[in-house]
C-alpha cells in the first residue's frame, strides 16, 4: 500500500511547460525577467504595492528583519510554536527574540499574553499564521500602532488565503496588512518554486531595503546589467531566485485560489468524520479562516493510555505520513544554549503542553478520495484502540457476569438511583441473557483500562423512529468522578448513531444532580417533569 505523505507540491504539465520555455528560450537562467512578472502578478493577486521574490521563506523573514532596522539588543516578540526560521532571522540581525505562549485551541499567538511581553527594547512583533489560519489582525495591528512597533506576518502557512470580510474588511487576501509579510514556496506549502520564498509591503522605502538585501546590497538590478558601474551602499546576501523558479511559480499561481479551495474542502471532510471523537482527539478551532497548508490533530491524552510518539509511529507503520509542526522553537539545542538562561523548558506552558499532542495528518491537492477514506479510517482506528473507557458489547460469548457486578446491585449507594435494588448471580444472569436476546435492547460493558467498570444500556431501540431510551451506571465507586460517564455516553450514542439512531432519551431522579449536570452537559434537554415519580425526561437530538 502506497505511502501518504502529508503534504506535496502538485506539478503538472503548464508547469513543466513554464520552466521548459526558460530553458529553451536560453538567455536568463538565475535573475531575469520572469522574477519582475512574478511580482508584479503577486502584487495584483494579493492587493499589496511591492513584492520581492527571494530564494526561500527564511530569506524573506531575514529581508523584513533587516528593513525593520532591527540591531543588536533589540527584542522581537515570535510565537512560541512555529518553525526555526521565525526566530532565527531576529538572531541573524543580533536581535533578541522574544517567545510568546499561543492559544491552546488555535496555536496562534495569545494575544493577551502578547502585550504583558513588550518592553522599552521591543521593536517588531513577527506573527505566524500557524497552519494557514488568519490572525486577529485589527487587534495586532492595534497593538503595534500603540506601542510603536513594525509587524511582520510570516504567511508561509496562508498565502492564498481569502479573509472574510467579517474578519477584515480592508484586507481580501492574506499579504496587505502587516508592514511586511513573508511567504515561502517550499514543495509542501501551499504553491511553490521548488525552494523560494517573497516578501510584500506597502511600503516604498522598506521594499528598496529588501531589493538591495536580496542582492548583497548592491543598488542595481538586473535590468542594469548593460552598466558596468554598480555601488554596495551595505551589507546584503545572495538570496536571489532564479527565472527558472519563477516561472514555475507564475504558473503555479493561476492555481492557487484552486488549491485553497481543495484544501478546505478535505479540512471539511476531516471535520465531519471526527466530530464525534472529541473526548478522544479534535482539530484546531479555526475561527477566522484556514488556507490547510497542515491539518492538525491534538490528542486528549488524559483518555489514551499511550502517548503522542506511539500513534504517531503505528500511523506510519501504516503508511500514513504523519508529521508534527512544530516543538516550540526555544527547547532547541541552540536557544537552550544561549546566554543569561533567557530560555528554559516551562518557558510557554501551553505551547510545551500542546506541542507533546500534536499530529499533523495529511493534506494537499493532490490527495484522493481513497487517499482521505485511508487516513479517517486509520486514525480512528488507531486512537480508538488505546482509549482508557471503552464499551463492549454483551453477546452470548461476552456476558461480563461476574461477582463484581452482582455486588454494584447490592450496594445502596450504587443502586439508590435505580429500580433494581438487589440481585443475585442467578437473577443477574436471567437479566443479561434476556438483554442479549432482545432485538430492541443493546447492552454494553463499560472498561477503563480493561477493567469492567459498569453498563451502558439502550432498551427499548425504535429502529423505525430512530430513538432510544438509554440508561447508564458506574458501579464500581473507586472510579466516580473520573469522567468514565461521560466518556462512555459519547462512545455508546456514537455506536447507536451509526446505527441510525437520532434521538436519545432518558429518565433522571429530580435529585440526582451529578447524573443531571452530565446529561446537560451532553446536551440533554428536559422535555417532562414527572413530579409524581420525582423524574425529570430528558431528550437529545442529533
Amino acid at each position: 500500500m502506497s505511502f501518504i505523505q502529508y503534504g506535496k507540491q502538485v506539478i503538472e504539465d503548464q508547469d513543466i511547460d513554464a520552466v521548459l520555455a526558460v530553458l529553451k528560450e536560453n538567455q536568463y537562467l538565475t535573475t531575469g525577467p520572469r522574477v519582475q512578472e512574478f511580482e508584479q502578478k503577486m502584487c495584483l493577486f494579493v492587493g499589496c504595492n511591492y513584492a520581492i521574490a527571494v530564494n526561500s521563506g527564511t530569506s524573506a523573514l531575514h529581508c523584513c528583519v533587516r528593513a525593520c532596522g532591527i540591531g543588536k539588543g533589540d527584542e522581537v516578540i515570535v510565537n512560541a510554536i512555529s518553525f526555526v526560521a521565525s526566530a532565527n532571522a531576529v538572531v541573524y540581525e543580533g536581535g533578541v527574540p522574544v517567545f510568546c505562549d499561543i492559544c491552546e485551541d488555535t496555536m496562534n499567538l495569545d494575544l493577551d499574553k502578547l502585550e504583558s511581553l513588550i518592553t522599552e527594547k521591543t521593536k517588531a512583533i513577527i506573527f505566524v499564521d500557524y497552519a494557514g489560519q488568519a490572525n486577529d489582525y485589527h487587534r495586532l495591528r492595534k497593538i503595534a500602532d500603540q506601542h510603536n512597533l513594525k509587524l511582520i506576518e510570516d504567511a508561509a502557512h496562508s498565502v492564498g488565503l481569502r479573509v472574510p470580510e467579517s474578519v477584515c474588511p480592508r484586507m481580501p487576501m492574506v499579504g496587505s496588512y502587516a508592514d511586511l509579510t513573508a511567504l515561502s514556496f517550499h514543495p509542501v506549502k501551499n504553491m511553490t518554486t521548488a525552494e523560494g520564498g517573497m516578501i510584500l509591503t506597502n511600503n516604498l522605502e522598506m521594499d528598496g531595503i529588501c531589493r538591495r538585501f536580496r542582492a548583497h546590497g548592491i543598488d542595481n538590478d538586473y535590468t542594469k546589467r548593460h552598466l558596468h558601474y554598480y555601488d554596495m551602499v551595505e551589507l546584503g546576501y545572495n538570496y536571489r531566485i532564479t527565472d527558472l523558479q519563477c516561472a514555475l511559480g507564475l504558473a503555479q499561481l493561476d492555481r492557487l485560489s484552486q488549491w485553497i479551495n481543495r484544501r478546505q474542502e478535505i479540512a471539511e471532510i476531516y471535520d465531519t468524520a471526527f466530530k464525534n471523537y472529541g473526548h478522544l482527539f479534535y482539530p484546531l478551532n479555526n475561527k477566522l479562516g484556514c488556507a490547510y497548508h497542515i491539518y492538525v490533530i491534538i490528542l486528549n491524552l488524559n483518555n489514551l493510555n499511550v502517548d503522542r510518539d506511539h500513534i504517531f509511529n503505528e500511523l506510519r507503520e501504516n503508511n500514513i505520513g504523519v508529521n508534527v509542526h512544530y516543538k516550540p522553537i526555544y527547547l532547541n539545542t541552540f536557544y537552550l544554549n544561549m546566554s543569561e538562561n533567557k530560555y528554559y523548558k516551562g518557558l510557554c506552558p501551553s505551547a510545551e503542553k500542546i506541542w507533546s499532542r500534536i499530529i499533523t495528518l495529511p493534506i494537499h491537492p493532490g490527495l484522493s478520495n481513497e487517499d482521505i477514506n485511508r487516513v479517517i479510517y486509520n486514525v480512528k482506528n488507531i486512537i480508538t484502540k488505546y482509549q482508557k473507557v471503552k464499551i463492549i458489547q454483551y453477546t452470548k460469548t461476552k456476558k461480563f457476569i461476574t461477582e463484581n457486578y452482582c455486588s454494584w446491585l447490592n450496594d445502596p449507594s450504587v443502586t439508590k438511583y435505580l429500580e433494581t435494588k438487589s440481585s443475585t448471580m442467578s437473577q443477574l444472569s436471567q437479566f443479561v441473557h434476556s438483554v442479549i436476546n432482545d432485538k430492541y435492547c443493546l447492552m454494553y460493558a463499560i472498561l477503563y483500562n480493561d477493567t469492567h467498570v459498569g453498563n451502558i444500556k439502550f432498551q427499548p431501540i425504535d429502529w423505525i423512529n430512530n430513538e432510544a431510551e438509554i440508561g447508564i451506571i458506574i458501579g464500581d465507586k473507586n472510579y466516580w468522578g473520573k469522567g468514565i460517564a461521560t466518556q462512555a455516553f459519547k462512545i455508546g450514542m456514537n455506536l447507536l448513531k451509526e446505527k441510525g439512531i437520532r434521538t436519545f432519551k432518558l429518565g433522571v431522579i429530580k435529585d440526582n444532580f451529578p447524573a443531571l449536570n452530565l446529561y446537560k452537559k451532553l446536551g440533554f434537554k428536559i422535555t417532562q417533569d414527572l413530579s409524581t415519580r420525582n423524574i425529570f425526561r430528558m431528550e437529545y437530538n442529533t
